[in-house]
């Protein structure tokens, strides 16, 4: 299954869906229930790890990493998410991330992608 949407491309692949997300984006609130509810529909609320590849994001509102970052919103359906990061910037970004807005789904991030594919297995 394959879906590309204005904010993102996706793919699943052994039940585990991989994410990269569209380079320069500043997401919004509206963008974070836009980006979920797509991932809902068109996955048809499987329930499965995410794997977000390498996200070349300029910034997120706390609004919208509240959201994301949501049992029952963002996180709806996510069982444990690896984030696979390719510099140091899009690293000191997501380590913000996780230490202010603490998934409640096991998570790590990873500079390799193959690594985090294999992490992810144990979820699925």
């Amino acid at each position: 299954m394959y879906l590309e949407t204005k904010h993102f491309v996706s793919e699943l692949r052994e039940n585990i869906i991989l994410v990269q997300f569209k380079p320069n984006l500043h997401l919004t609130y509206e963008d974070a229930e836009q980006i979920v509810n797509e991932r809902l529909l068109y996955y048809q609320n499987l329930e499965v790890p995410v794997l977000i590849k390498n996200a070349k994001i300029k910034g997120i509102d706390k609004a919208a990493r509240e959201y994301l970052f949501d049992k029952e919103k963002g996180l709806k359906n996510i069982k444990a998410v690896a984030l696979v990061h390719a510099n140091a910037i899009n690293k000191m970004l997501a380590t913000f991330i996780f230490h202010h807005h603490t998934p409640s789904v096991p998570h790590r991030m990873f500079t390799d992608e193959q690594k985090a594919f294999l992490w992810l297995k144990q979820y699925v």
